[in-house]
């Protein structure tokens, strides 16, 4: 599989559907192992890429979220003052 750090999140989904799309006709089908295999593994990895892109999305969210809530109370302490 090709570098997925470079991909865009919507090509990682993409490729997630083909995957998963492809596992399920090889269940249907029963597919030689290897192949299974392989696919099986593509979609675990693919998972784990998106799922760790919206987690550090979320934690990048809330970082900003709480600076700002932050820097309001400052500068609402600071105007009491």
């Amino acid at each position: 599989m090709q570098n997925l750090q470079s991909l865009e999140t919507g090509a990682l989904l993409e490729m997630l559907l083909k995957n998963t799309t492809d596992y399920r006709k090889m269940l249907e089908h029963e597919s030689g192992s290897q192949q299974f295999s392989d696919c099986e593994s593509n979609i675990i990895l693919l998972e784990a890429m998106i799922n760790s892109r919206l987690i550090n999305k979320f934690n990048a969210t809330s970082r900003q979220e709480a600076t700002y809530q932050y820097s309001n109370t400052f500068q609402a302490t600071v105007a009491v003052s």
